[in-house]
């Protein structure tokens, strides 16, 4: 996937992993929403665009009904915040296929590096 997919999953595991959050830290979200709608605006025919612009669109508006956690004991905005980092892990095959070849050939991180450079450009 694209860096800014890695780093929207990024930012919504750090979301997800903070003990303490509060209402207005969700504004590191932000970036997360800009950069995933960016890249479902720029691959409308991807597998994943439909599922994943659902879900940013849930997790946009589900902490406007936090406060139901009270009865419910589970925050619906936690559900669909990892159901995105899932989608953003199911990378296509021809990506994946490359990370595991550079892990098992053991080659060395500047390597892989320059190796993951060089698909780009091409």
């Amino acid at each position: 996937m694209s860096l800014g997919i890695r780093y929207s999953a990024l930012l919504i595991a750090t979301v997800l992993v903070s003990p303490h959050l509060t209402v207005y830290d969700l504004v590191i979200l932000a970036p997360a929403f800009l950069l995933l709608g960016d890249w479902i605006v720029a691959n409308r025919h991807h597998h994943l665009t439909l599922r994943l612009a659902a879900l940013l669109y849930l997790v946009y508006l589900l902490p406007l009904v936090a406060p139901t956690a009270r009865w419910t004991h589970l925050q619906l905005s936690v559900l669909a915040m990892s159901a995105i980092i899932g989608r953003c892990g199911n990378s296509p095959k021809h990506l994946r296929l490359n990370f595991v070849s550079a892990r098992h050939s053991r080659r060395t991180l500047t390597d892989s590096y320059e190796a993951l450079l060089t698909e780009q450009e091409s």
